[in-house]
């Protein structure tokens, strides 16, 4: 199962990439950490709670990074 939400977690950023190019970056990486964190607290897997929460860290931080940047312009 765990291959499987891995599999879904790249497909999102696979298409996202075709279709908004880097701009899926800031929008995908959390949208994955969400996915990727509720997937490891069902399962009580620790590791990949662990994983999805740093990449929903990540994602967050891109975030704010990217709209900071475009209300700058």
């Amino acid at each position: 199962m765990k291959s499987k939400m891995i599999t879904a977690m790249s497909i999102i950023m696979l298409v996202g990439l075709m279709f908004l190019g880097y701009f899926i970056i800031p929008i995908g990486i959390p949208i994955c950490g969400i996915i990727g964190l509720t997937y490891g607290i069902k399962t009580k897997d620790k590791s990949f709670t662990k994983w999805s929460f740093a990449a929903l860290l990540l994602g967050v931080c891109c975030l704010i990074y990217t709209l900071t940047t475009i209300y700058s312009m």
